[in-house]
C-alpha cells in the first residue's frame, strides 16, 4: 500500500492544495489549464507565473531552443554490431552553468566521461526517489538489468571511436 504525505488532503494554502484544486475544477491536471486557471490575476497561482509575454516569450524561445538540441540524434553502434540513436548532444554543467556538448566528445574524453557519468549517479538518485514508493519499481529494474548485456559503444555517426584521425577537433 502506498500512502502520500500524511494521507490526508493537501493543506490548505500549498501549492499541492491549489494544483488540486484546478485538478477538481477542471478535471485533469496539466500544464495548459493551470495556465488557463491562474490566469484571472486573483488566482492564488497567478503570481506563480510569467505574464510579461516580453520576458514570457524569451523564455520559450530558450525552452523551444533547447527541445531543438535535443532532437538531434546521431547513430551509435555499439560491440554486437546493434545499431541504435541517441541524442546527439549531452547536456553538462559546469562552473560556468550548462551546457550541451557533443556526445561523441564525451564518449573519447575521460574527464567528459567522468562528467557525464556524475550527472547519471545524480539523475538516477533523483530518478529512484521519484518512484520509491512504488513496489515494482525496483522489480522492474532487476528484471531490465538481468536482460542487459554488456555492450559497449565502438562508433558514432559512423566514425570509430578509437580513428586518431577523427577527433574532437573535427566536429
Amino acid at each position: 500500500m502506498i500512502v502520500v504525505g500524511d494521507g490526508g488532503p493537501p493543506k490548505p494554502g500549498t501549492l499541492e492544495y491549489h494544483l488540486q484544486q484546478v485538478a477538481d475544477q477542471y478535471g485533469r491536471l496539466t500544464g495548459k489549464i493551470v495556465v488557463q486557471a491562474a490566469t484571472d490575476p486573483e488566482h492564488p497561482l497567478h503570481n506563480r507565473l510569467t505574464w510579461d509575454d516580453a520576458v514570457a516569450g524569451a523564455k520559450y524561445r530558450v525552452h523551444e531552443a533547447r527541445n531543438l538540441i535535443r532532437s538531434v540524434k546521431v547513430s551509435v553502434v555499439t560491440g554486437t554490431g546493434r545499431r541504435t540513436n541517441v541524442r546527439a548532444y549531452v547536456r553538462t554543467r559546469d562552473d560556468q552553468g550548462s551546457s550541451y556538448v557533443p556526445t561523441r566528445r564525451v564518449a573519447e574524453s575521460p574527464i567528459m566521461r567522468e562528467i557525464v557519468l556524475a550527472e547519471m549517479r545524480a539523475d538516477w538518485r533523483s530518478f529512484k526517489e521519484r518512484y520509491l514508493h512504488y513496489e515494482e519499481f525496483f522489480k522492474m529494474i532487476a528484471d531490465d538489468l538481468d536482460a542487459h548485456v554488456a555492450d559497449p559503444v565502438e562508433e558514432v555517426d559512423g566514425i570509430p571511436l578509437d580513428d586518431p584521425d577523427q577527433g574532437p577537433d573535427d566536429e
